[in-house]
């Protein structure tokens, strides 16, 4: 723990939603621990169909709305206002439009502004925006860039954003996931559909799009099949646009009995623990959370070889880590189909952290590095 702050900071966080996903964890976890330290913290989001007016008793202002340019314009407008009234001494965005809007919003000279990213693409449905803002934005439009991996960080340098300029800080895991860290489960899961199948069990939690590689996941399975003990499953919990896609793929390869689409998982608790192995075949990533929580809750974790994969082998000790292909050779195949073979349940098993990972993971922890940072920050801004 650390200790209460000496000077109390007025922190914003600008986010673009407040949805349960990785953003929203890391949005709303790190501003409470902040909040606990005694320092005055608000949300300014864009996401304008936001009805709550706060979050973890943190005030919510949300932006009225974003259907077109004239709405941006004037959700632009009335956060310079906001910033301009609330005079913070930290604003911090959180990846894509927040980016935009912090970028071009004018802050009194002793503001930090910090850009906090939580993915190495940042903006993968616009390289060519994402080039130009990374090289003609970036480097002057933020004071300092917190990077969620060590790949998120040499994006920024390949950008030309100066060493100095860029902290590595992980994003930390659900609160309920870490305070079931070692926690002893029921042996059966609340998800009657997962209890049908007895035999191992292999998951992909995440969404259903083309970067995460839910498509992967099933074509691997199928050739891994025959090789596996019997009534050997595969359960698919997420949604997305893919999801159409692979209902065709399941059908085609005629395993309708060996894969079940879950839809959301609204509770990983009632579903992680269950699970022989999740399997992650993203494209590309950066270090997902939704491993990092699996292997909090005792699952052994397959990853395709991303930047941000990468860095699993210093926080999951059993990890097999595939090349980032879409066809996997043979024998790569009859490996995987033995590793899965030989992988207990979750819940049977220890926390799949190193004992680091676990201290790197807590959001208190985490809320201490944002801290110093803005400490450091605020020196430094203020010796220029």
């Amino acid at each position: 723990m650390i200790d209460k702050p000496t000077c109390r900071l007025k922190i914003i966080f600008l986010v673009k939603d407040l949805l349960p996903s990785t953003v929203f964890n890391y949005a709303s976890q790190i501003p409470k621990a902040l909040k606990a330290l005694g320092h005055a913290v608000s949300f300014y989001n864009l996401d304008s169909t936001e009805k709550r007016s706060s979050l973890n008793e943190i005030p919510i202002v949300s932006a009225k709305s974003m259907a077109n340019f004239t709405d941006i314009y004037q959700s632009y407008k009335e956060l310079q206002s906001f910033v301009n009234d609330q005079n913070p001494d930290v604003i911090q965005s959180h990846m894509g439009i927040s980016d935009v809007f912090l970028a071009a919003t004018s802050t009194s000279k002793n503001c930090l502004k910090v850009r906090a990213a939580l993915s190495p693409r940042l903006y993968p449905h616009h390289p060519l925006f994402s080039f130009l803002f990374e090289r003609a934005v970036s480097r002057l439009g933020f004071d300092h860039h917190i990077a969620a991996t060590k790949s998120v960080a040499s994006i920024f340098q390949s950008s030309g954003i100066a060493f100095e300029k860029i902290t590595v800080i992980n994003n930390p895991i659900a609160e309920n996931i870490f305070g079931s860290i070692n926690r002893q489960f029921e042996k059966t899961s609340p998800l009657s559909i997962v209890n049908e199948h007895r035999g191992l069990r292999i998951g992909y939690f995440g969404r259903f799009n083309s970067e995460r590689g839910p498509d992967r996941a099933i074509w691997w399975f199928h050739q891994m099949l025959s090789k596996l003990p019997k009534d050997t499953h595969l359960f698919l919990g997420g949604f997305g646009k893919m999801e159409s896609e692979l209902k065709l793929i399941i059908k085609d390869r005629k395993i309708e009995n060996d894969v079940t689409l879950l839809g959301s998982i609204k509770n990983p608790l009632e579903f992680l623990p269950y699970l022989n192995v999740v399997i992650n075949p993203s494209r590309a990533e950066g270090l997902p959370v939704s491993l990092l929580e699996a292997a909090a809750l005792g699952c052994s974790i397959i990853a395709t070889r991303t930047d941000g994969s990468l860095e699993l082998e210093t926080l999951a000790p059993r990890l097999l880590l595939l090349p980032n292909e879409d066809r996997q050779a043979p024998y790569i195949i009859d490996n995987m189909a033995q590793w899965v073979a030989d992988q207990k349940r979750g819940l049977e098993q220890e926390p799949n952290l190193t004992k680091e990972a676990k201290t790197k993971l807590d959001s208190n922890e985490i809320a201490s590095r944002y801290l110093a940072v803005y400490n450091k920050q605020i020196e430094v801004k203020g010796a220029i």
